[in-house]
Formats: C-alpha cells, sequence, structure tokens
C-alpha cells in the first residue's frame, strides 16, 4: 500500500474541500463571485496550513536547542513558532520557560501582559503574572492580582494559600491568617489552609492554636492522613517524639495504605535509633508503593550502611535514582553502595555530582573522604574530611571523623 505524509494528506484534504466548493465541471451558471469566493476560501485555508508546518518545524527546532540547554537559540525559534501560531499555549509557555531561564523577568511579564490584552479575565494568565511580580520583588503588584483572582475564583484554595503565602514572606501574619480562616470558615475541609496556619501559630508559639487549626470542625471519626503527618511534624518541631510518634501510629492504624504516613513513621524511627522498626515500616511502604524513591534509597542506604545484599542495594538505589533523578540524597547512596562494592572511580564521580547539589553536606564530604583513601589520594581525603568535620553539628559525627583524620595524621609521620 502506498503511504502518504503528513503535508500529502494535508493537500489532498484541502484539494476534497476545494471540489466540494468549485462548481460542477459541466455547469457553467453558475456566478463568477462564488468561484472568487472558492479561491479566496482555499488561499485562505493553504495559508492557514502553511502556517501550522512552519510553527511545527520552528517548535521542533526549539526542543533541540532547549535539550542541548542553549536556551538563547530556543528562545528565537519559540518566538518564530509562536509568530505563525499565536494563539498556541503550548508555545507561549515554551517562550515564557526559556525567559525564565535566560532571567529577563520583565520581558516575560511583558508577553503575559500583552496575552491578557486579549483575555483580561483568563485566570491562567493571571497567575502567571502574579508569579513573575513576585520574582521580580513586585509583591504588591502581586497582591493585587490574586484578590483580583479570589473574586473570580472565590473557592479556590490554591489562591488563598498563595495570597497568605506573599504576607508571610512580608511578615504580614495577621492578613495571612485572617485570609486562611475565612477560607476555613467557609470549608473545613480545606487541609491545605489548615496546615499553613498551623505552622504559622507553631511559629509564633502558639501551640494550642496550632494544633486547633488542624483538628478543629474536622469530621468525626478518624482524621485525613495529610492532618495526622501536619500534626506528628507539629510535635517534632517542639520537641515532644513520644507524641509524634504516637500521632503517626494513629495515622497508621486509620490509613494503613498510606504510603506517606508509613514513610514519615519510618524516619521517626530512624531518628529516635530504632533501626530496625524504621526498616519495617519502609519495607511496608513498598508494599504498598514500590517505587516509592523515598523507600528504595533509604532501605537500600541502610543495606550499604551494612555491607549486606549489596547489589540488591545497588538496584534499589538505581530504580531510586530512575524514579527522582538529580537527587542529591539519592547520588550519595549511589555513590556509597559503589564504595561499597569496591568501584572507587565510579562512586567518587557519583558522590561529586551530590557534592554539586550540597556543598556543605558532611555526610557526602565524609564518603568522599573514604572514597579518596581507597583511591589512596591522601591530601584529597585529608581535605574532605577537615571540610566534613566543620560542617558537622553532631557530636557523634565529629569523633568518628576526627579519628579518621588522626589516622591520616599518624600515616603522615610514619
Amino acid at each position: 500500500m502506498r503511504q502518504y505524509g503528513f503535508f500529502s494528506l494535508l493537500f489532498f484534504a484541502l484539494f476534497l474541500q476545494a471540489c466540494s466548493i468549485l462548481p460542477s465541471f459541466h455547469s457553467h451558471s453558475q456566478p463568477h463571485s462564488q468561484t472568487d469566493i472558492a479561491k479566496k476560501t482555499i488561499k485562505k485555508q493553504g495559508r492557514k496550513a502553511e502556517n501550522i508546518a512552519r510553527s511545527y518545524t520552528a517548535l521542533l527546532h526549539g526542543n533541540q536547542a532547549e535539550q542541548e540547554k542553549k536556551y538563547q537559540q530556543a528562545l528565537a525559534h519559540y518566538k518564530k513558532a509562536l509568530d505563525y501560531a499565536p494563539d498556541s499555549r503550548q508555545i507561549f509557555q515554551k517562550v515564557l520557560l526559556m525567559l525564565f531561564f535566560l532571567e529577563r523577568d520583565e520581558e516575560s511579564a511583558t508577553y503575559i501582559k500583552e496575552a491578557l490584552a486579549k483575555n483580561p479575565e483568563d485566570q491562567y494568565l493571571l497567575r502567571l503574572l502574579a508569579s513573575t511580580y513576585l520574582i521580580l520583588g513586585k509583591k504588591e503588584e502581586s497582591i493585587a492580582l490574586y484578590l483580583h483572582l479570589q473574586e473570580l475564583q472565590p473557592d479556590d484554595e490554591t489562591i488563598a494559600t498563595d495570597l497568605a503565602t506573599i504576607y508571610l514572606q512580608q511578615e504580614k501574619y495577621s492578613y495571612a491568617v485572617a485570609i486562611l480562616e475565612k477560607f476555613i470558615h467557609r470549608y473545613s475541609r480545606a487541609y491545605g489552609s489548615r496546615i499553613l496556619l498551623a505552622r504559622i501559630y507553631n511559629q509564633k508559639g502558639n501551640y494550642d492554636k496550632a494544633i486547633a487549626a488542624l483538628t478543629e470542625n474536622s469530621p468525626a471519626g478518624k482524621l485525613p492522613f495529610v492532618i495526622y503527618g501536619a500534626l506528628a511534624s507539629l510535635y517534632q518541631m517542639q520537641k515532644k517524639g513520644d507524641k509524634a510518634l504516637s500521632i503517626l501510629q494513629q495515622g497508621v492504624a486509620a490509613h494503613p495504605n498510606s504510603p506517606d504516613l508509613l514513610y514519615d513513621l519510618g524516619l521517626l524511627y530512624e531518628n529516635q535509633g530504632k533501626h530496625k522498626l524504621a526498616l519495617t515500616s519502609m519495607e511496608k511502604v513498598l508494599t504498598v508503593d514500590p517505587d516509592h524513591a523515598g523507600a528504595l534509597n533509604f532501605i537500600g542506604y541502610s543495606w550499604a550502611e551494612s555491607n549486606i545484599n549489596l547489589e540488591r542495594a545497588h538496584s534499589y538505589i538505581l530504580r531510586a535514582n530512575n524514579i527522582k533523578p538529580d537527587n542529591a540524597f539519592i547520588l550519595d547512596s549511589l555513590g556509597w553502595v559503589l564504595y561499597r562494592l569496591g568501584k572507587f572511580n565510579e562512586a567518587a564521580e557519583m558522590l561529586k555530582k551530590a557534592l554539586l547539589m550540597l556543598p556543605e553536606n558532611n555526610l557526602i564530604l565524609e564518603h568522599l573522604g573514604d572514597v579518596n583513601t581507597a583511591l589512596q589520594h591522601h591530601q584529597a581525603a585529608q581535605e574532605y574530611y577537615t571540610k566534613a568535620y566543620t560542617y558537622s553539628h553532631d557530636t557523634q559525627n565529629q569523633q568518628r571523623i576526627e579519628k579518621k583524620l588522626e589516622k591520616w595524621k599518624k600515616n603522615d609521620h610514619k
């Protein structure tokens, strides 16, 4: 069977459409005006098809340049694509993204304003402009837009929480509280607003109000899983570990299939030195959500730290890295398990990537010290250990690193 390309099919469709408009071959009685209309219609449709094709080509070139991180070139291509398809939201978003990468925020605002001139009540554009104003430091202009958005969408919780967050940045706590309390009064299940309000009260030391913000007028019976997590987080900030543990245990009992609560419970067990319970909780996470990057990383790193199940640990951490690429903590785990497997050069490469993201993380620095020790890069190892000691605020960590530094000093004197 003969295959037809996109443009061949497009031409054929236009041809058929044109044939339906044109007069019959045998008809000589059609007025010239109808023929003229047909010709103009065909010409107009042809221009439209041509613009679509040119826009698509420019979009492809823009995507290629973007992948190569040539943002200036990508922007030029996307602008060209937008010229041919001015109503394309996808291309419009691409233009704004490139301007963001190039830090040309004033130009972004201009583009959005021009689009808003055509659609003044477009809420997507209004939010974009509000966000751009924030980047530009124009908070009052951003607030004005959010207040207008509230009038357009009074039931939208994200507008309320965004507005409250801007007020918090300005340290206008009473304004933020008023916005959130008003929204919660209208919608008792506004859990995002409840959590933000609780954090404000907690920061101010109003612990009872913080707890009440999460639990007051909640539905009877078990609380939503997000509220259990938020309550536990509040108690942890208040240094009430036992209460936090009790709340999370209640939450898991009420929502046994919540990976978030199981994961939080595992982390809390680990913080309290209950490593076996932490591992058990993380394994339960994977029974509910096999692709939970945090649990995969936790278990894989735990095995690598204990120097057991190394191949399986490597597999778990690789899976976590595929799910959440470029995560510094996962890259550190990957580097550490490679070190345990004796792949020191690969380990160093991964750990250096992690350090670029978290240059003052004492654990990554210590791991790099261990890897360079294995590679017999003595000076580099000492430098990493020294930095790890400097950035560590835990006495046990400092003592462990100090022993490694002492070992190097003894070797230098031999």
